[in-house]
């Protein structure tokens, strides 16, 4: 029931979003995307481009520009695309790879990282040791970190599905002009208009 003392929340179910709500995190993933895809495409040529004569630190920190590359690529442009529409449109399967490759990312970033930490506390509390780590032990540690985020990432693949409500969930576009409340019912299939007084 409508009364003079009602707010827009007791008016509208929360499950609708304003489109406008939804502009400040398109731009700020953006501003990420191209950010981030710059910076770390800049740091992965450069290591790359010299990679046979790289240390260990520089080895992983090329794994981890990679790591962080992808996460850069697949999160922001999907949230952008997500907030642009409000609804999930691309079904059950591309939910279930993107949650996959979102979780495996920041896993393989974390993992990465863990990684390196490990390699510079055995530079500091162990310095003569150091020197007979070889190449090969940090190729291990990195395909660890992998195989661990992969291994840390399968569950995303069962546990994240699109319902059918999600992907055809219709929005509510709330504008108050004047003290009267308009709203707009957006849907896939037409649009639809009417104003509360």
């Amino acid at each position: 029931m409508i009364s003079q003392n009602s707010t827009i929340t007791d008016l509208v179910p929360l499950a609708f979003v304003s489109r406008e709500r939804s502009l400040p995190t398109i731009v700020v993933n953006a501003v990420l995307f191209v950010v981030g895809f710059i910076a770390n495409l800049t740091v992965f040529v450069t290591l790359f481009r010299n990679r046979t004569s790289q240390s260990r630190c520089n080895r992983f920190i090329l794994h981890l520009s990679f790591a962080d590359l992808a996460v850069i690529t697949i999160v922001p442009p999907t949230e952008i695309a997500w907030h642009s529409s409000i609804t999930w449109d691309y079904g059950n399967f591309a939910c279930k790879l993107y949650k996959f490759a979102y979780i495996f990312g920041q896993n393989a970033t974390s993992f990465i990282l863990i990684m390196i930490s490990i390699d510079r506390f055995i530079a500091i509390v162990y310095p003569m040791v150091l020197p007979s780590v070889s190449k090969r032990n940090s190729r291990i540690m990195l395909a660890t970190a992998w195989i661990l985020s992969f291994l840390a990432s399968i569950p995303q693949l069962t546990l994240n599905k699109a319902d059918a409500d999600d992907i055809a969930t219709p929005v509510l576009d709330i504008k108050i002009n004047n003290g009267e409340i308009q709203t707009k019912i957006y849907d896939k299939r037409e649009d639809i208009g009417f104003s509360l007084a």
